[in-house]
């Protein structure tokens, strides 16, 4: 069922959490692409196979073998933390015609040249290195006439917590510049179309979409953003220390402007995160 690997990353401290936390958030978003795919090319075709590119916890990959049980799926991720998640999920589960390796994703070494019918990735390209080479492994290993289904984040800051984390710094340093967290050329539609295109891509179509974000309250928001080990907020607060600034003074500014922008009359907060779908032929 798995190759194993001892591949580590930044992201194999937030293994556990990212499915509860962020889960909640892109489950019906990967839900989307999926059904969006199926409708292009049907999943239960002869002879489809799918693979999960940038897997993280495997939300694509529950997706998939609860639909269709007996299709072939390869998940691939860098981190090994995030791979042990998606085997305990199969494992469970009982998943059968299921494979997990830890890859990165700029080299796709194992996986044979035009050998996957269907190839998904969710919000991978947006934040990783090398985006460009990523997606010309992927074209190397898609059939032709095989589909590609995309997701990214369509903000170079994504979005939800932006706007508070700046507000607030710029009240105690008005100086302060948050670094980008997203390669701007894999965000923006027209960006990800050209992005798509260059690499050899054909028929793609664009969606840009925004979903829903909830929360019970700020402290959930806060003890995610500040405690829970997800790279992109450890790259602003590593920004913000390095300046010579205090994390705990900054946080309750935090989430004030989180309320303000995002407050509910019960106490919890939601608030819109935008992002782009795209599928494409080989």
């Amino acid at each position: 069922m798995s190759t194993r690997g001892k591949n580590h990353s930044e992201w194999d401290s937030i293994s556990t959490l990212y499915h509860t936390v962020v889960g909640q958030l892109t489950i019906p978003i990967a839900a989307g692409l999926v059904d969006w795919v199926h409708e292009t090319v049907p999943l239960n075709g002869p002879g489809a196979n799918a693979m999960d590119n940038g897997c993280g916890t495997g939300i694509v990959c529950s997706l998939l073998k609860s639909n269709y049980p007996t299709l072939p799926v390869l998940a691939t991720d860098f981190s090994s933390a995030m791979i042990d998640e998606v085997l305990r999920n199969a494992e469970e589960s009982g998943w059968k015609h299921f494979q997990a390796r830890v890859l990165d994703s700029r080299n796709l070494d194992s996986v044979e040249t035009e050998s996957v019918t269907h190839l998904f990735t969710t919000f991978m390209i947006c934040l990783a290195p090398d985006p460009d080479q990523i997606v010309s492994e992927m074209h190397r290993v898609l059939q032709q006439n095989g589909i590609l289904g995309l997701a990214v984040w369509a903000r170079p800051n994504f979005g939800f917590f932006e706007a508070a984390w700046i507000e607030a710094c710029h009240e105690l340093d008005p100086t302060y510049e948050a670094p980008t967290l997203m390669d701007p050329e894999w965000i923006e539609p027209e960006n990800v179309r050209r992005g798509l295109a260059k690499a050899g891509f054909k028929s793609v179509e664009i969606k840009a979409e925004q979903q829903s974000w909830d929360w019970e309250n700020v402290n959930a928001v806060s003890t995610y953003f500040f405690d829970g080990h997800n790279p992109g907020n450890t790259k602003w607060h590593d920004s913000w220390t390095e300046r010579g600034q205090s994390i705990d003074k900054v946080r309750p500014l935090f989430e004030r402007k989180l309320e303000e922008a995002y407050g509910q009359s019960d106490g919890s907060l939601k608030g819109p995160v935008p992002f782009c779908l795209a599928i494409a032929r080989k």
